[in-house]
C-alpha cells in the first residue's frame, strides 16, 4: 500500500517523538518540524517541482 507522507508539526519534543514513533510503527512516511517556519521549509522542500 502506498501511504501518504505526513508532516508532524509539534514544538514539544517528547510529544513529537511519540507521534513519529506511532507513525513509524504503522509504516507511514513522515517529516517533522518543531514550528511553523520549519514546517513551511519542510513542506516546500518535499513538494514535487511538477505541482
Amino acid at each position: 500500500m502506498n501511504k501518504t507522507t505526513i508532516l508532524v508539526v509539534e514544538d514539544d519534543t517528547p510529544v513529537r517523538n511519540l507521534i513519529t514513533t506511532t507513525l513509524k510503527t504503522h509504516d507511514y512516511k513522515y517529516l517533522t518540524a518543531k514550528d511553523g517556519a520549519s514546517a513551511i521549509m519542510e513542506a516546500s522542500s518535499y513538494a514535487s517541482p511538477t505541482l
